[in-house]
């Protein structure tokens, strides 16, 4: 959970790099919610079926977004690539194949042209609620 909530804090943060660890667990838990949201839209009546879009999925996946989108590019960088080839996502199966390469293909050794490895850096603090 704490890699989800990092992530999400660092939503307009486009430079540096990003673990596997991190965009795994964002994947997972942004997963998890949208589901959520898409069986409580199904449960109030909520989902259009002709647009398969219900409304707090709607605004889930509109939350999620950029914070997605800033996450994605940070791993590109990982593998010394540009935060351009966000844009594959755009032609559908291919996003599922991208995804895939994301999570589980380890980024470039040492420091590349986007930063320092991030596996030296520690670990994020675990959020705590008072």
């Amino acid at each position: 959970m704490n890699w989800f909530l990092y992530s999400l804090s660092q939503y307009s943060n486009f430079q540096g790099r990003a673990r596997r660890r991190e965009y795994g667990w964002y994947t997972v838990f942004a997963t998890l919610i949208i589901l959520a949201l898409v069986g409580i839209d199904y449960a109030l009546g909520w989902m259009d079926a002709e647009r398969g879009l219900g409304i707090l999925s709607a605004i889930g996946a509109i939350v999620l977004m950029l914070p997605s989108l800033s996450l994605s590019v940070r791993r590109l960088h990982d593998h010394n690539a540009t935060g351009w080839w966000v844009l594959i996502c755009i032609i559908p199966l291919m996003s599922f194949f991208f995804t895939l390469f994301m999570i589980f293909a380890q980024g470039n050794e040492g420091e590349n042209r986007f930063g320092p490895d991030p596996r030296r850096a520690p670990e994020p603090e675990p959020v705590v609620s008072e």
